[in-house]
């Protein structure tokens, strides 16, 4: 009875082991199989060296948003776990340009996550174009979080690490509703001027209110993308 318990005990734990593994396996991997998931063309590019196509195929269980996005360049295709809305206003926005000041151009995908009155959150993606491998990206939320403070008092007050600006808002002050801290959320989108990636993030102060944006340029730093200046914008 004790071996039978014992060999009972070894399979529970074999059997663990095994659905340990299974979950750590990667969620998508670039075979024909998944690629055959991907047939619906949502956005692309011509380039003087070919086409950038984007696809999608599986949607999420509320059917708004794409779940991955397979991407095709000069004879060469990936998946990325990368989502986006499935309003064709939204698709993603493809730029081919050089933003590593090296001679090649980079494929840079915007794509967006939500929107709608006062929310639309973007996410941007950099893709080496030769392999379409992607750059790691310094995450904004993070930055925000790390870096940044704000007070909403008789001014906005924003710091950014070793900088303090007050803002007026002597225009919203019969405002009952305002917050004790500004909200740098529902609005984030990234753009593409000068061959530099740039992000605006709206400053909120209030359930209503908007008062100007955060500026974010991201620089090339050691095979990817930092953060290297943040200034208020009005």
């Amino acid at each position: 009875m004790r071996i039978k318990i014992i060999i009972i005990l070894l399979c529970l734990v074999l059997f663990t082991g095994c659905s340990n593994l299974v979950n750590t396996e990667p969620k998508q991997s670039n075979n024909i199989e998944n690629f055959k998931k991907y047939d619906l063309l949502i956005s692309n590019l011509k380039t003087y060296n070919g086409e950038i196509e984007l696809k999608v195929g599986p949607l999420n269980d509320t059917k708004d948003i794409f779940n991955g996005i397979a991407v095709s360049y000069n004879n060469i295709d990936k998946l990325y776990d990368w989502q986006n809305s499935t309003n064709e206003a939204y698709k993603p926005i493809i730029y081919f340009e050089d933003i590593t000041n090296d001679g090649i151009n980079e494929i840079i995908i915007n794509t967006t996550l939500g929107y709608g009155t006062g929310l639309n959150i973007n996410e941007i993606h950099i893709l080496n174009s030769k392999d379409l491998n992607e750059y790691k990206v310094e995450n904004i939320n993070n930055y925000i979080k790390k870096h940044i403070k704000t007070n909403i008092d008789d001014t906005l007050t924003i710091s950014i690490k070793d900088k303090i600006q007050q803002i007026d808002i002597d225009n919203f002050k019969t405002e009952v509703s305002l917050y004790k801290e500004a909200f740098l959320g529902n609005v984030i989108t990234y753009e593409v001027i000068n061959n530099k990636i740039i992000a605006n993030v709206a400053v909120q102060i209030s359930d209503t209110d908007f008062l100007g944006s955060l500026v974010f340029e991201y620089d090339f730093v050691d095979n990817g993308f930092d953060i290297l200046n943040v200034y208020y914008k009005n």
